[in-house]
């Protein structure tokens, strides 16, 4: 089978055949909630717009299709999207799967359940690797936790060596606006979600 290079979300990837597929299990800002305008997760809109679906669409422009699924659902807590995210690797057999360790939904904010959470990573890794599909990590964007516990959690996932990391937080990140979740001013719907701006800004960046 022939083989090309592919630039995916700024990583090289070599691509196979015509049917690969790049899976993101994930909550509300992985599946694009407030890229157009309001939280309402049926509206076409926020998915099309999310920087997930805006960096997949750039990027099939620049080669070839590519099929992408995305799997982002608001409100879900880690427990449900890892869970999600194991049935899918299975089922759908994607070539890519992207999983967030991270989402503000996982109650309360503190150290042990950035220890859960990163232990959901591991496992995840695992059945990744072992269907044969590569996970790819991606680091949450700026959102409500003490930023102490948020900065500590981007360090341990860049950390991790045994799995490519798209670090989405420095795209919208602010350290100065405390005021604003340490999101850039302009980048943000709400405490939590990246606004038209913020998705945008996003995909760019995994793009260039």
């Amino acid at each position: 089978t022939s083989t090309q290079m592919m630039r995916i979300l700024g990583l090289a990837y070599r691509i196979r055949g015509s049917s690969d597929t790049v899976f993101f299990s994930a909550d509300s800002i992985g599946k694009g909630i407030a890229a157009n305008g309001d939280t309402n997760p049926q509206k076409p809109g926020n998915i099309h717009s999310g920087w997930f679906g805006t960096t997949m669409r750039a990027l099939a422009s620049k080669s070839r299709p590519v099929g992408y699924v995305n799997f982002g659902i608001s409100g879900n807590s880690s427990t449900l999207y890892q869970a999600r995210a194991k049935a899918q690797i299975t089922n759908l057999k994607p070539s890519i799967a992207l999983y967030c360790p991270y989402t503000v939904n996982d109650t309360p904010s503190n150290a042990m359940v950035i220890t859960q959470q990163m232990a959901r990573t591991a496992e995840l890794l695992d059945h990744a690797r072992t269907a044969g599909v590569l996970p790819v990590l991606v680091t949450p964007t700026p959102q409500s936790p003490t930023l102490a516990l948020e900065l500590d959690l981007v360090a341990k996932i860049n950390a991790i060596t045994s799995a490519p990391v798209i670090n989405n937080h420095p795209a919208i990140y602010d350290p100065t606006n405390s005021g604003n979740s340490y999101i850039r001013a302009g980048m943000n719907f709400d405490a939590d979600h990246p606004n038209a701006a913020g998705h945008l800004e996003i995909a760019t960046l995994r793009t260039i």
